[in-house]
């Protein structure tokens, strides 16, 4: 379990998105690991088009985010770790379709849409919400503190996280 994560984060996040953002931005790698995520997990047992947008939005997208916001693979590795082993090692819920072996046993009835169904906690609407709430409020963040790179063959050296004009300071000193 640990070196799934660790494996998964390293190959996206530490290869793939950097490549991509040097190259073509923020942005469009954001993009590229989103859809990565959800088509890498389509192949998982139990999935379906739902659950592969979920993960698509919560380790493609948020887990990108904090990735941006802190620039440090082990934070992103610990976090898939601690979800992994929470939902699949401690409460014997299925990670990403596949069961695991836990130490409870529980059981969660309800509605696919709600549950996540034979998928997991993850295609479950509570997670997809909490996962947009939150990837709102890392991406003011990364805007406010210019954490959007811009793609590497742009010629200005202007950021996209301006969204007003600068007037360069005739003086020389910032």
């Amino acid at each position: 379990m640990i070196m799934i994560g660790f494996i998964e984060e390293l190959i996206t996040r530490g290869i793939i998105f950097r490549l991509v953002e040097k190259w073509a931005g923020s942005l469009i790698a954001l993009l590229v690991v989103a859809v990565e995520g959800g088509l890498t997990h389509a192949t998982n047992p139990n999935a379906t088009l739902w659950s592969s947008v979920a993960v698509g939005l919560e380790f493609g997208i948020l887990m990108t985010l904090v990735y941006m916001a802190t620039r440090n693979l082990w934070v992103i590795s610990a976090l898939h770790f601690a979800w992994n082993f929470t939902m699949g090692g401690i409460f014997d819920i299925a990670v990403s379709g596949t069961d695991t072996r836990s130490l409870f046993k529980a059981a969660f009835e309800g509605p696919a849409w709600l549950t996540g169904g034979a998928f997991g906690m993850e295609a479950g609407t509570p997670a997809i919400v909490i996962t947009i709430v939150s990837s709102v409020i890392l991406i003011r963040h990364l805007r406010r503190n210019n954490g959007f790179k811009s793609p590497s063959w742009r010629n200005d050296e202007k950021s996209i996280n301006d969204n007003h004009h600068t007037v360069p300071d005739p003086g020389g000193m910032r």
